[in-house]
C-alpha cells in the first residue's frame, strides 16, 4: 500500500494497525503524533526537512511592493501627461532636482525646446508652476525606479555572496535582475520615442508599443517577485491533490492569459488615448460595433494604431476576463478547498467586477485621474491574487526535487524504512492544510 505519513516515533505495532486501516483513519493517526514538515527530494527518496527564508521572503515581497507602487505612479504620470517634462537623462546628476528659482527657470527653458510645451501650451501658455507639478511626477518615477532597483540588487548580492540564497531562487533572480535593467533602459526608450517624435512632427506622442512593453515588464517582473515571495515563507500547499483540481488550476491560468492580454491592451489603450474616444457604455455611441472600427489598411494595423479598434478589443477582453473568473469562483466553490483558498476566490471575484465597473466609469468620465489611478491599481490586486490562488494549487519543490505528493503515501513494506529522526510527513503549514480539515463550506 503506497503511503506517505507523517509522524515523529511509532511502533511497528501501531504500523501494522495503520496498514489495516483505511486512508482517511491512517491519517488520522498519523495527524495524531508529532508532524515535521519534510518534502520527499524525488527519485532518490530522501527527505527534506522544509524551512521557511524569512528574510528573503521580506526582500522579495518589499521589491514587489515597490515595484507596484512604481507602477501606480506611472500610470499617474501617463494620465497627467507628466512623462516629457524632464528632457534629460542622465544617471546621476538629475537625481538632484532644481532648489532654486533659477534652476527651475533653466529646466523651464529647455523643456520649451520641445513641442510637447507647446502642445500643451497651444489653448494658454504653460506656467512654471504647472511645469513643476509635471516635473515633479516625472521626478518621482524615475526617483521611485531606481530605488526598488537598488532596494532588489544590495540584498541579492549579498544573499548571493553570504551562501543564503535557496538553488530555487538563483535562476528566478537572475530573471528579475535582467527585468530590472531591461526596465531602465526601455524607460529611456520609451520617453526617447516621445521626444525624437516631437522633433518630427507639431505633436509628441510616446509609442504605444515602447508604452506597452515598459507596462508589461513591470507586470511581470511584479507577479515574479510576488510569486517566489510566497515560495520562500509558505511550505507547499494539499490543495492540489484534491479531486477536481486540474480544473480550477486550467481555469486559473486562462484567467491569467486573459487577465495578461486585457493588460497588454490596456498598455495599447494609455498608448493611444483610447479611452477618450467612445465615451459610452454599453454601446460604441449608438452601435455595438463601431463603424470606424477597421478602417486602416493593412487591416492588422488596426489593432495597434486605430484608437476604435483598441478600445473595443479592450473591452471584450474585460468581458472574457470577467467570464472566466467567474467560472473559476463557481468550480472552486464546489471543492473542498481549506478556508485560505476560498477566501482568495471570493476576493479574485468581488475585485475582478469592481475592476470592470471601475473601468466602464473611468470610460463615462473621460478618464479621471483618480478613477485611472484605481484601475490600475486594481489590476494589481487582481494579479496578486491570482499568485496566491495559483500558489494554492501545486506542491512546489524546495530542493530541486519533483513536486511534492502531498496525498499519497509510500509503501512502508518496499524498504522505504521508517528513521526516528527522518519520517515522512504531511508537508503542510501556514500556507496549506490538512486535506480533511478542509471544510466544503463557502
Amino acid at each position: 500500500m503506497a503511503m506517505l505519513i507523517g509522524m515523529s516515533s511509532i511502533s511497528r505495532g501501531q504500523l501494522s494497525f495503520l496498514q489495516n486501516f483505511s486512508v482517511k483513519n491512517s491519517l488520522n493517526v498519523a495527524r495524531s503524533c508529532n508532524l515535521r514538515r519534510f518534502v520527499h527530494s524525488g527519485t532518490d527518496g530522501k527527505l527534506t526537512k522544509w524551512s521557511p527564508r524569512k528574510a528573503e521572503s521580506v526582500w522579495l515581497f518589499a521589491s514587489a511592493g515597490m515595484v507596484s507602487a512604481t507602477i501606480i505612479i506611472g500610470g499617474v504620470t501617463r494620465l497627467t501627461e507628466s512623462g516629457l517634462s524632464m528632457v534629460d537623462w542622465r544617471v546621476f546628476r538629475e537625481m538632484m532636482p532644481p532648489i532654486t528659482e533659477e534652476d527651475w527657470l533653466a529646466e523651464f527653458e529647455k523643456y520649451k525646446l520641445y513641442p510637447d510645451y507647446k502642445q500643451k501650451s497651444s489653448y494658454s501658455e504653460m506656467t512654471l508652476h504647472e511645469f513643476k507639478a509635471i516635473w515633479v511626477m516625472e521626478y518621482a518615477h524615475r526617483m521611485l525606479a531606481r530605488s526598488t532597483g537598488l532596494v532588489f540588487a544590495v540584498p541579492a548580492v549579498y544573499f548571493w555572496l553570504r551562501g543564503r540564497l535557496a538553488s530555487h531562487l538563483k535562476v528566478p533572480v537572475l530573471t528579475a535582475g535582467t527585468l530590472f535593467l531591461s526596465q531602465a533602459l526601455l524607460g529611456w526608450y520609451m520617453v526617447k520615442s516621445g521626444l525624437e517624435s516631437g522633433e518630427q512632427n507639431s505633436h509628441a506622442r510616446i509609442s504605444q508599443y515602447r508604452l506597452t512593453a515598459h507596462l508589461s515588464l513591470a507586470v511581470g517582473l511584479y507577479g515574479l517577485l510576488f510569486w517566489y515571495g510566497l515560495s520562500s515563507i509558505f511550505p507547499p500547499s494539499a490543495n492540489y491533490s484534491i479531486a477536481g483540481m486540474k480544473r480550477l488550476k486550467l481555469l486559473s491560468i486562462l484567467s491569467v492569459v486573459s487577465t495578461s492580454l486585457t493588460t497588454i491592451s490596456g498598455g495599447f489603450v494609455a498608448g493611444l488615448n483610447a479611452g477618450l474616444v467612445y465615451n459610452s457604455w454599453p454601446k460604441f455611441a449608438d452601435r455595438w460595433i463601431p463603424t470606424d472600427l477597421l478602417t486602416m489598411n493593412p487591416t492588422w494595423l488596426n489593432f495597434f494604431d486605430n484608437p476604435t479598434t483598441v478600445q473595443f478589443v479592450h473591452r471584450n477582453l474585460a468581458y472574457m476576463t470577467v467570464a472566466l473568473v467567474t467560472a473559476t469562483w463557481l468550480v472552486g466553490c464546489r471543492l473542498p478547498l481549506n478556508k485560505r483558498c476560498r477566501r482568495i476566490l471570493h476576493a479574485v471575484i468581488t475585485i475582478a467586477y469592481l475592476q470592470a465597473a471601475i473601468g466602464v466609469g473611468t470610460l463615462l468620465h473621460h478618464v479621471p485621474v483618480s478613477m485611472g489611478a484605481l484601475h490600475q491599481i486594481d489590476r494589481l490586486n487582481i494579479q496578486k491574487q491570482y499568485v496566491e490562488l495559483n500558489a494554492q494549487q501545486v506542491g512546489q519543490r524546495r530542493s530541486g526535487s519533483s513536486p511534492v505528493a502531498v496525498n499519497k503515501f509510500f509503501d512502508i513494506s518496499s524498504g522505504f524504512g521508517l528513521q526516528s529522526d527522518q519520517e515522512a510527513c504531511w508537508t503542510i503549514g501556514r500556507y496549506g492544510s490538512h486535506p480533511l480539515d478542509q471544510t466544503a463550506s463557502p
